[in-house]
């Protein structure tokens, strides 16, 4: 085997090793959890029917995080200074607009009951 391929096998081996520890901790911390919060409520008299639909939801959504992708890179966050200036431009934009709304019509040419001068 050449250079690159052992690199690659090492690089794919870390990855591997590393998606596999995320798991096995994720997996072992919410069996923790579980646990203490069976314990818990059995010692204080806190019956199945009450803390079981939780304890289902909780465990729904740890499901979740390990079956659903959690790798977000790829999305495109906009940054703050631009979307402060697309705010700033329609803000001016409508300014503009409504500025040039209110002063089209000020010759006084129109009925009205005034008195004017």
């Amino acid at each position: 085997m050449d250079t690159i391929t052992k690199k690659w096998i090492v690089f794919l081996s870390v990855n591997v090793y590393m998606e596999i520890k995320t798991l096995l901790i994720t997996i072992g911390s919410s069996l923790v959890i579980i646990s203490i919060i069976v314990t818990l409520c059995s010692f204080f008299g806190v019956g199945q029917d009450i803390y079981g639909l939780y304890i289902a939801f909780f465990a729904f959504i740890i499901l979740n995080i390990i079956v659903l992708p959690n790798d977000y890179n790829h999305i495109k966050i906009p940054s703050v200074e631009a979307t402060a200036a697309t705010t700033a431009a329609t803000t001016a934009a409508t300014a503009a607009a409504t500025t040039a709304a209110t002063t089209t019509n000020t010759t006084g040419t129109g009925t009205g009951t005034g008195t004017g001068t």
